[in-house]
């Protein structure tokens, strides 16, 4: 805990030192290295019992090191999906058999994907950072396979805003076979007709289209469940289910956020084939981080009606700190 103190105490403390983090390029590194640095240094050198999943992972990496070949063929075979998992730890321990070996190279990736896409695109990097460590940090620990599927995001988004949006395909495919719930990020390609570019009048009709998702949920999810009754149990298992109120709070919060994003919004479409590269791909970010703000509100205020839909916030919880 004394180390979590520090880490926020830093983020804190380096903006308020150096207030020129976000414009001046060697000041900005030099506070990302040392941040990450420390926030890398804390994950990698917890203790096996440190996170709620973190005792379970080890013993997968171990029974997973355990096989030889044609074992890890047989148990690959028993597997519906996600073996993408499987296959990297299998690799790895051929090499290095240590569960903390993998788990630190989880970690490394995760949290240096994170630390890059925000260097690169943050526009207030302290707030951000500070977001990060309040609201993923942590959880980044404890549902580890899930937040690789989300670092894979941040490269797909990172490949869509240079218009390579095969590769952005190839990430968010690679992301699935760690975490099948990672489909849904499909989503993003909602946005190609508008060539990712929304303005006001785009994210209110989006904002409206979240509200209408809202009050219709437990109509879909029982379509759903009606086509697909083995996926039942994530809807309305006993532990997918729980009691909690819905929170005016943060429909509160959420609004303001997103009547404040609005207004930073353009009332037309102003990219054009004249304008600078980096204009374009800064305000295809700004479209995509907000569109993907609707969707984490949304699914955050869901949790009123289905706890395990908050389990997609991990995927677009960048957008919240940004």
């Amino acid at each position: 805990m004394i180390g979590y103190v520090c880490i926020l105490l830093i983020i804190v403390g380096g903006g308020l030192i150096f207030p020129n983090l976000n414009t001046n390029k060697k000041s900005r590194k030099l506070y990302m290295i040392l941040v990450f640095g420390l926030v890398l240094l804390y994950a990698v050198l917890r203790g096996e019992s440190v996170g709620i999943d973190n005792a379970s992972r080890y013993a997968t990496v171990r029974m997973i090191a355990g096989f030889d070949w044609h074992s890890f063929v047989q148990y690959l075979s028993k597997q519906n999906d996600e073996q993408g998992y499987s296959i990297i730890i299998w690799i790895i321990t051929r090499i290095i058999s240590s569960p903390h070996f993998v788990g630190v190279l989880w970690d490394s990736f995760i949290i240096l994907s994170f630390a890059y896409f925000f260097y690169q695109y943050s526009e207030d990097i302290v707030i951000t950072n500070l977001m990060y460590a309040a609201f993923v940090f942590a959880a980044e620990m404890n549902v580890t396979r899930q937040y690789i599927a989300a670092a894979l995001f941040l490269w797909a988004i990172i490949s869509i805003l240079k218009k390579k949006y095969t590769l952005s395909i190839v990430f968010i495919l690679i992301a699935m076979t760690f975490h099948a719930s990672a489909l849904v990020l499909f989503s993003v390609y909602i946005l190609i007709p508008l060539r990712y570019q929304i303005t006001r009048k785009t994210f209110a009709i989006i904002l409206c289209m979240a509200i209408i998702g809202f009050n219709v949920f437990d109509v879909i999810a029982n379509l759903f469940v009606s086509y697909f009754p083995q996926y039942s149990w994530y809807l309305r298992g006993s532990w997918a289910v729980r009691d909690e109120d819905f929170s005016v709070l943060w429909l509160g919060i959420y609004s303001i956020l997103a009547l404040l994003a609005m207004y930073c919004l353009p009332s037309r479409v102003k990219i054009t084939a004249t304008e600078s590269i980096v204009t374009g791909e800064k305000y295809r970010l700004q479209s995509v981080v907000m569109f993907c703000f609707a969707i984490y509100a949304t699914t955050s205020l869901l949790i009123s009606k289905v706890w395990f839909v908050s389990r997609m916030n991990v995927y677009f919880v960048f957008s919240y700190c940004m």
